[in-house]
């Protein structure tokens, strides 16, 4: 039975999966259509506070219209991020507007803009690179496999700027020209600083590429230079902001446990239990293992560092190894780094080796897994903005069986990487010579 399960999944066809990935995606859209419609606001894995939609762009655009972007909001975005949110502030007056709420009340066309705008940069995405080895006429079903996957509307629903970030990482992953490549990732660590750690391939002790470090460094510092004149930028304050939100001060447990990427943010589920109502005599078994978990979760991150940087690696093992490192660095990066996966799916799928890891991308991306709820919470929220302002009070949030196994495929897809790495090339040398 077994043989002929395995027979059947290797003939199966690339068109049968796409139909099968939608099909599990349209399930995740039903419910959580239908469970708006009974209750007026969102489910997990979307942000728990209901009145907070699309404020991920209307908050930076109000202070961006009133040029309080760094002096007043004191944004973690670079600069670059302000002459983007300008372009949307033509036309209105800022004298009328006293709030980034009112901001939204009074332009919510403006969010149809930028979500068109960026459903079109996710069409750009998936007729980029490695996308282009698959026939045309399924590129508008990937496309729309991507544009209805969860971490696609998580970052919808937030208005997010990621959008941006992951065009230039398609445009970056695409091009060969190393002038081309250092432009575009200046503009991609001048959108979200993280993706400095795309460095990472080019100190590879095998294939140390100083032309390309100092290339990078030039294109990014120029670009921020030039736009560092945003009014109220410092240096200083940008950096002490950012390092604050970084080391995870700012973020509640709600930020943690809405679509978390990495096994470390299951840490937050301690507190929940711990501090939400368990059993005295249980606190300190809780307390160990997820704190167990989330040494874990460092360490086997530290391991794929030491890898990417000591080991003989090829360049497409250098690039699907950052991308997954960038995945799970971070607590701060929410569920939207997830969608760096629509760059690096193509070349999971067209490679001999990785192939199978494409699976857990797919799980993350597409399995219909937050109806199940994992635990139950109550949480007091004002109101529903999609609800067209339905007040809500105390509402019952579950954290769904999604929000617990993305961060686990996550971290089994760097642990897998690792251990099919170390197979290859061996633990404390390698075994074979690099073949590109």
């Amino acid at each position: 039975m077994l043989a002929k399960l395995k027979l059947y999944f290797r003939n199966i066809k690339p068109d049968q999966i796409l139909y099968l990935l939608l099909a599990c995606e349209f399930i995740n859209v039903a419910y959580f259509f239908i469970f708006f419609s009974e209750h007026h606001y969102l489910p997990g894995p979307f942000i728990w506070d209901k009145n907070d939609t699309f404020m991920d762009f209307y908050s930076p655009l109000y202070w961006a219209l009133n040029d309080g972007f760094y002096s007043s909001y004191k944004s973690i975005y670079p600069p670059l991020n302000y002459y983007f949110l300008k372009l949307f502030t033509i036309g209105l007056n800022r004298n009328e507007i006293f709030g980034p709420f009112e901001l939204r009340q009074n332009f919510p066309n403006l969010i149809l803009v930028v979500s068109v705008l960026y459903l079109g940069m996710l069409f750009a995405i998936v007729n980029i690179g490695e996308w282009r080895k698959i026939r045309v006429s399924n590129r508008f079903l990937i496309w729309l496999a991507c544009a209805i996957s969860v971490p696609t509307l998580f970052a919808l629903e937030r208005g997010n700027l990621i959008f941006l970030a992951v065009l230039f990482l398609a445009l970056y992953a695409s091009t060969e020209n190393q002038w081309l490549k250092a432009i575009y990732l200046g503009i991609l660590i001048n959108i979200k600083p993280y993706f400095l750690l795309l460095l990472i391939p080019y100190l590879n002790c095998y294939q140390f590429n100083r032309g390309v470090l100092i290339k990078s460094f030039l294109a990014c510092s120029l670009i921020f230079w030039i736009t560092s004149f945003a009014p109220g930028f410092s240096v200083a304050t940008f950096i002490a902001s950012y390092f604050n939100f970084a080391a995870g001060s700012t973020m509640g447990h709600d930020g943690m446990l809405a679509l978390p990427n990495t096994l470390m943010n299951l840490y937050a589920v301690k507190w929940v239990i711990v501090y939400g109502g368990a059993y005295p005599e249980t606190q300190h078994t809780y307390a160990f293992w997820f704190s167990f978990i989330k040494v874990m979760g460092y360490l086997t991150l530290l391991i794929l560092l030491l890898v990417l940087l000591f080991r003989r690696l090829n360049g497409a093992e250098l690039f699907i190894g950052t991308i997954i490192f960038i995945t799970n660095f971070s607590i701060t990066m929410g569920g939207y780094i997830y969608l760096c996966y629509l760059v690096l799916l193509p070349y999971l799928l067209f490679s001999r080796e990785y192939k199978k890891l494409s699976m857990l991308v797919l799980v993350i991306f597409c399995f219909p897994l937050d109806w199940i709820e994992a635990l139950n919470l109550f949480y007091e929220a004002r109101s529903s903005y999609l609800g067209g302002g339905f007040v809500l009070g105390q509402i019952n949030l579950a954290v769904s069986l999604g929000a617990i196994v993305r961060p686990i495929c996550n971290y089994l897809l760097m642990a897998l990487f690792i251990g099919l790495l170390v197979k290859k090339y061996g633990f404390y040398g390698p075994k074979n010579a690099i073949s590109q």
